[in-house]
């Protein structure tokens, strides 16, 4: 099994919490205690039910998009559901695992993570069994286990690849001050690095999972997009999307027409990547970390990959 080149962190657990040994306890409700944070960190644990297929959704969260990051939580949540009234359709399950990309997201994530297991925990258990209700009868959303000290270390290892003066007068020629923000004022390769501490989680604990789908918080979805992505049953799967709502992109695995957000990718073909830092090429710059995405999938082509294109829009990137 691959394994990444840096270590995760341990979150400090608080002293008291009623998730600690008993995510639902038969007897006491104490709403003035919190959920512990260990309880969600990491691999997370399986659903109370787990379908033919079992998609880990990792969301790269953004700080400013808490509220975001629930709607999409939420949104994907319902998509098993409605897929069941569709006859002939495969039957799956999702749950979620949140990754801060950037050090002051943890705390954000850690309280969408406690949000989430507060409002299972106080769904009445008559309502959570209902064939109408898409709230889930356990928990279902977890965090990357990442600390301060995890991105102090990603931004040493990303030094590499970041811009130098000239490599921001060429991407100010062909793009301006957009592209120089593009490649150059974000650390897209220590955000990669963080994504892969949530894809790792999945390679060496999700025994349940069989895809995995990487897209950020921002990013929305047509509620069919999950059914249409596993019912080709390939390795890596795309659809059409909306680029920023400003262009249609029809499906393809050309450089310019992938998605991270777009792209469902089985556990096996995910497993002989290694992930995303792993998938870059041996002269990786800026515009390679960029364009990871990309990368990820090139290196699943040419590991054999099996692969579909949906020509339906199902997908919108924001």
């Amino acid at each position: 099994m691959p394994t990444l080149p840096f270590p995760t962190g341990t979150a400090p657990a608080r002293e008291s919490g009623i998730f600690h040994h008993d995510p639902f306890p038969s007897s006491t409700r104490e709403d003035t205690l919190a959920p512990e944070p260990a309880a969600w960190l990491g691999v997370g644990r399986p659903p109370h039910r787990v379908g033919e297929y079992h998609v880990r959704v990792i969301i790269r969260v953004h700080h400013l998009q808490e509220a975001a990051t629930h709607s999409l939580i939420w949104a994907m949540r319902a998509q098993p559901q409605a897929a069941q009234s569709q006859p002939g359709s495969p039957e799956f399950t999702v749950d979620f695992a949140l990754v801060a990309t950037e050090e002051q997201g943890l705390p954000v994530v850690h309280r969408i993570a406690e949000a989430e297991w507060r409002r299972v925990r106080d769904i009445d258990p008559l309502r959570s069994s209902d064939s109408l209700s898409v709230s889930p009868p356990a928990p279902d959303v977890f965090v990357a286990d990442t600390t301060g000290s995890f991105y102090a270390l990603a931004a040493n290892r990303s030094a590499p690849y970041r811009c130098s003066a000239a490599d921001e007068a060429e991407y100010y020629s062909k793009g301006g001050d957009y592209y120089v923000r593009l490649h150059c004022d974000y650390d897209n390769h220590a955000y990669y690095q963080a994504t892969d501490v949530g894809v790792l989680d999945v390679l060496r604990g999700c025994a349940w999972c069989t895809h995995v789908l990487v897209t950020n918080s921002d990013n929305s979805y047509h509620p069919d997009f999950l059914l249409h992505a596993l019912s080709p049953q390939a390795d890596l799967v795309t659809t059409d999307f909306i680029d920023h709502g400003e262009r249609v992109v029809v499906a393809d695995w050309r450089w310019g027409e992938v998605d991270l957000g777009g792209v469902l990718a089985s556990k096996a073909v995910v497993m002989k990547t290694g992930g995303f830092i792993a998938s870059l090429p041996p002269d990786a710059g800026p515009q390679e970390t960029h364009d990871n995405d990309y990368w990820f999938v090139h290196r699943g082509l040419e590991l054999g990959a099996t692969t579909a294109l949906v020509h339906k829009l199902m997908f919108f990137h924001n």
